[in-house]
């Protein structure tokens, strides 16, 4: 893979790096902020295709804040 050099400054970087994990390259990091925005825009194509108190929505839920409390720790 080839590298490219951006300019960014002194602030922006220090941002990032603070925001980062410790042991995550700048690259990663970027890289994780884009899958996260792409996945929100995936959970916005089901906008309103579940009733209000399905079932089925009910378990998407569950499962949504699992997997955000695993994120949190």
């Amino acid at each position: 893979m080839t590298d490219k050099s951006i300019d960014i400054s002194e602030e922006v970087y220090n941002k990032i790096k603070d925001l980062k994990h410790k042991d995550e390259s700048l690259s990663n990091y970027i890289l994780r902020l884009i899958d996260k925005e792409k996945g929100k825009n995936l959970i916005e194509e089901f906008t309103g295709l579940f009733e209000k108190d399905s079932e089925e929505w009910e378990e998407i839920e569950k499962y949504l804040y699992k997997s955000r409390l695993k994120n949190i720790n």
